[in-house]
């Protein structure tokens, strides 16, 4: 199910699991745009004073999510134009669910992608320098397969499985510019 794109889109937010290219993708596409780029979990991260790992270690993933909800609660006040990705489970929220819904002229776009494909994507993630650590991700299955559904309705998908993320920011670009043409 595709949700429809406002007709005049001044803030992109990417959803999707992890390893689906939310955060390399929204970088690119900012710097298209010319638009500023906020990735959710960094900004939690660095308001926390330590990384997402830390803060679910520390305090546990039901504030670690709250937390989640207060900064894209305050991230979708800023002004636009905008470039967000949520962090995997972002979407899980019926709050935040609701924050993206009334968001005006919000496109929220689902970068999808198998279950195999985004794990194989996170282990290549793991071997590189400054590698972002998943500290959920022994719950992968269980974790995608209560969020699929949450992801399909509340975004408009961007096939991603088999794309470098150059290609995935053109498909985006290319669906946007369809959708004001319409």
């Amino acid at each position: 199910m595709n949700v429809p794109l406002p007709a005049s889109t001044e803030r992109i937010v990417l959803i999707g699991f992890m390893g689906a290219g939310k955060s390399t993708v929204g970088a690119m596409l900012a710097a298209q745009l010319g638009w500023p780029f906020v990735d959710l979990d960094s900004s939690v991260a660095a308001t926390a004073g330590k990384p997402v790992p830390q803060i679910l270690a520390d305090h546990g993933e039901p504030h670690f999510r709250q937390l989640e909800s207060q900064h894209l609660a305050a991230t979708l006040a800023q002004p636009v134009p905008l470039v967000l990705a949520l962090g995997g489970g972002a979407i899980e929220a019926d709050e935040n669910r609701k924050l993206l819904a009334a968001a005006e002229a919000t496109a929220v776009l689902y970068l999808e992608a198998p279950l195999e494909t985004l794990l194989a994507r996170c282990e290549v993630q793991q071997g590189r320098p400054n590698a972002v650590a998943r500290p959920l991700i022994h719950e992968a299955a269980q974790r995608f397969a209560e969020r699929a559904s949450l992801y399909q309705q509340t975004g408009t998908a961007v096939p991603t499985e088999s794309l470098p993320a150059e290609d995935v920011v053109q498909d985006i670009l290319r669906l946007l510019q369809m959708e004001a043409a319409t």
